[in-house]
């Protein structure tokens, strides 16, 4: 699909943590923005963004930011969200809904429980319809904070859950990420230096600190997401996995950091590899087409490897090799501005879909 200035849309996914931003082409911006801290700066952050992105006709939106906890439920979350961003732009709006409808603004903030945590639904359609036509399979998305587990067959969505509620049920959506998971919350207990140790359930330490001592992620990388709000060179990183144990740096030193964080990451691969046997087993699909994409490509394929030992005529495939690392990075962002385009093709605004 080819993109020129004549008919750009910038893709939007507005997260509780993060905003991401693409043209489906060759722009992509990955900007941290803690909602629940600041949502009165919304649309200020947003203006900027877009004016810093390339020129556009038209946006195309999605969010996850819904729930965050400066709302006081998913109805108010729609609406501050979709307002917020007409506020920041003169350009049409486009809306993605869970059920793959493009809507204007006013629809969106009505129909609020299928415009909710919309941006999982519009990465597998792209996936199943752009990359995968014909095929069955699994997209693995990981972000900063959580897993999607997606199947889809003959270029159609197959999720049997279609809200956060009944995707957590099925195994479809799994929080943990790469980089935001609080290291209390995957493992209870770590074997360090010969003994078992249970962990203190304090956010002190976190994926992003076990990702960059692996080397997944560069030290230094990443510093707005640190626990304590410090950097996330390798010694900081060793100071925050110390006091999971209620030790000190004086105390606990890199290899005993690494020795915690590779338990941490083999919980994780076998989350996931769980959740990912399951939602196969559901769907009943044998020789598979795995896509892994997001902040957290090298988990979601990890575990895509475990999974395959049993599936030996199934592929993977990382987005990155196929959108770029920007690409994938913002793979919410780059599929709704490619499947708006889409849309856009063949449909008109005069045709955009409203309430009666």
């Amino acid at each position: 699909m080819s993109f020129n200035g004549e008919n750009s849309i910038l893709g939007l996914d507005i997260g509780g943590a993060n905003i991401k931003l693409s043209n489906g082409a060759d722009f992509h911006r990955h900007e941290p923005f803690a909602l629940w801290q600041s949502p009165e700066k919304l649309s200020q952050k947003l203006g900027e963004l877009i004016k810093a992105a390339p020129s556009a006709n038209a946006l195309a939106i999605t969010m996850t930011g819904e729930l965050t906890d400066c709302f006081e439920n998913k109805k108010a979350g729609v609406a501050f969200i979709a307002d917020q961003t007409a506020k920041a732009s003169k350009l049409p709006l486009y809306f993605y809904l869970v059920d793959g409808r493009f809507v204007n603004l006013e629809t969106a903030k009505q129909a609020y429980e299928v415009a909710a945590a919309s941006n999982w639904h519009a990465l597998a359609k792209f996936v199943a319809h752009t990359l995968a036509a014909n095929q069955s399979g699994l997209l693995i998305d990981i972000g900063s904070t959580t897993t999607d587990v997606i199947a889809f067959e003959n270029g159609e969505v197959m999720s049997e859950g279609r809200d956060d509620y009944g995707r957590l049920k099925n195994g479809e959506l799994i929080y943990t990420g790469s980089i935001r998971s609080n290291l209390a919350g995957i493992l209870l207990k770590v074997a360090h230096r010969g003994h078992v140790c249970p962990v203190m359930n304090e956010m002190f330490a976190t994926t992003l600190d076990t990702n960059i001592l692996l080397g997944h992620f560069k030290p230094g990388q990443h510093r707005y997401y640190s626990a304590d709000g410090m950097g996330t060179d390798t010694a900081d990183c060793v100071r925050r996995i110390a006091r999971l144990i209620g030790k000190d740096d004086l105390t606990f030193h890199k290899e005993d950091a690494r020795e915690i964080a590779t338990q941490v990451y083999a919980a994780q691969t076998a989350q996931i590899s769980h959740a990912m046997q399951t939602v196969l087993n559901r769907r009943k699909l044998t020789n598979p087409s795995i896509f892994v994409s997001g902040q957290g490509e090298f988990l979601a394929y990890d575990a895509a490897k475990d999974v395959m030992k049993s599936l030996p005529e199934s592929t993977s495939t990382r987005l990155s090799e196929r959108l770029g690392i920007g690409g994938t990075s913002c793979a919410t962002a780059f599929a709704i501005s490619r499947l708006a385009t889409d849309w856009m093709g063949r449909s008109t605004p005069s045709r955009i879909e409203v309430s009666k």
